[in-house]
Order: structure tokens, then C-alpha cells, then sequence
């Protein structure tokens, strides 16, 4: 009996104390924009040579013309100082390309080619400029082309590794946008 009227009294005591603590404060409101601020636009990556998770032509592979496809964007955020641009396997651990300090003049990439002003570093395999697909014969891998928009030009030398380049951009992002391709391999 004892028991049951000290835990009767502990929680009547924990229920007083409960209800005089203050209530916590109001959390304040989400910010929003103000009535007529147009609301940005996302920054767009594109490519004429095939949709996004659309099958990249075969040209552009390693084992043909090896060449870059063409790649366009839009909606480049106001501040924008330079681009940076990463192709990636996204089912081998390589990188096909980097590009960086595009002009932001620049609205993209011709097939082949880089703007003037544009810096290409190292892919993994230890060449600078583009290396393109080679999955296996009749394996289909997925390409990443990462479009970055910075607020800053890159302070890098050409040669620049995929690793350099990601630590530069860090805390300098002001958009990205991606592009997935699929891209079968051939025989050589």
C-alpha cells in the first residue's frame, strides 16, 4: 500500500512541475519570398546527341571517335563566376572528364570541344581532357555529366586532378545540374 501511494504522489509531483514549466517558444515561419520575387529558375543541363537516361551514341565511346558530346545549359544563377563540369561512371569508379573554369558567358560545350578561357584536368586515367565511356562488351554502364555552377574562378592550374577540383568547389556551389546517359559497350 505504501508503494502505491509513493508513486501515486511521485507522479502527482511530476504533473504540478510539467505544468509550470514554461512552454517553449513559437518556432518562427518559414522563410518566403516576398509577394511579386520571381522565383528562380533550376539551372539546366542538356544534351543534343541523347535524353536524359537516354543511350549515348556509340561515337562518343573510347573505341570509336572518342570525341566529348555536345552539352548546353540554361538558368545560370545570378553570381555566377565560372562552371565546372565532372563525367563520371556511375557504375565504375572513373572519371571520363573534368572542366572547369568555364566562362559563364559560355552556354556550352560544342561536341569535341572547350571554351576559350576553359581548363581540362586529369581523369583517372591520368590524361587530361575527355576519355570517353568503355564499359565492357555489351554491358550498359551509367555516365553523369555534373554541371556546377561557383561563385568563384577556380584558383587551379590546367592538369588539375578530379579530387583538386571537388575540394576547390567546396562551400562555392550556386547551382548543379546532371545529365545521365547509358552507354553499352562494344567490342574493340
Amino acid at each position: 500500500m505504501k508503494r502505491r501511494w509513493r508513486a501515486g504522489l511521485s507522479l502527482l509531483v511530476l504533473v504540478l512541475l510539467a505544468g509550470c514549466a514554461p512552454a517553449p517558444p513559437p518556432r518562427p515561419p518559414a522563410p518566403t519570398s516576398p509577394p511579386g520575387t520571381p522565383t528562380a529558375q533550376p539551372l539546366v543541363l542538356r544534351s543534343s546527341a541523347f535524353a536524359h537516361e537516354g543511350e549515348i551514341p556509340e561515337r562518343y565511346g573510347f573505341f570509336r571517335e572518342n570525341v566529348s558530346p555536345p552539352l548546353r545549359w540554361e538558368n545560370l544563377p545570378a553570381g555566377t563566376r565560372s562552371l565546372a563540369l565532372l563525367m563520371d561512371d556511375l557504375d565504375y569508379p572513373f572519371s571520363h572528364w573534368v572542366v572547369y573554369n568555364i566562362p559563364p558567358e559560355a552556354t556550352g560545350l560544342d561536341e569535341g570541344q572547350v571554351p576559350a578561357g576553359a581548363l581540362q584536368g586529369r581523369n583517372t586515367a591520368g590524361t587530361v581532357g575527355y576519355v570517353g565511356p568503355y564499359p565492357p562488351a555489351g554491358q550498359v554502364h551509367r555516365y553523369a555529366f555534373t554541371l556546377y555552377a561557383l561563385d568563384i574562378s577556380l584558383g587551379l592550374p590546367a592538369g588539375a586532378s578530379r579530387q583538386e577540383v571537388v575540394a576547390a568547389l567546396q562551400g562555392h556551389i550556386l547551382a548543379r545540374a546532371e545529365l545521365v546517359g547509358r552507354y553499352r559497350g562494344v567490342e574493340r
